[in-house]
């Protein structure tokens, strides 16, 4: 069973490990991980989200100059109704026909549409499976919800 689970889901084995060895780093460690990763997704979304590149330009925000997630607060919040009214400019034009379209359920009269991957559906199960290892479950083993 073992052995095709680790053929059939290599990307989420790969990030099962990465989060799990990372929730034991040190404090400073962490913060310095989750520094890196917010400047790798910062410069993907200049490069190809037309949204962030514009708001980044008009804001005089460099994310290769970033040295703190406090050094976000140069940008405005995304809210709901940019998200509504701007869908398509926040989309990645290297992800044009991959992700999935899906919707909050419009309990306020108007649904927000959002996009997932494939990336965001193995870090998803990836940290399910996590949480659960924690509760004494292991990959392979049978479970009721």
């Amino acid at each position: 069973m073992r052995a095709y689970l680790a053929l059939r889901h290599q990307p989420l084995l790969r990030y099962l490990a990465e989060i799990e060895k990372s929730q034991w780093l040190s404090r400073e460690a962490i913060l310095s991980l989750q520094t890196r990763k917010l400047g790798e997704l910062l410069r993907h979304a200049q490069k190809n989200v037309p949204y962030y590149r514009e708001l980044f330009r008009r804001a005089g925000f460099c994310p290769d100059l970033l040295q703190s997630p406090g050094d976000l607060s140069a940008l405005p919040i995304l809210d709901r109704d940019t998200v509504v009214e701007r869908f398509e400019e926040l989309r990645a034009e290297t992800a044009r026909d991959a992700p999935l379209v899906r919707a909050t359920g419009g309990s306020t009269g108007r649904p927000v549409r959002f996009l997932v991957d494939e990336h965001e559906r193995t870090a998803r199960s990836a940290h399910l499976y996590r949480h659960l290892r924690w509760l004494g479950w292991d990959l392979g083993r049978r479970c009721a919800y």
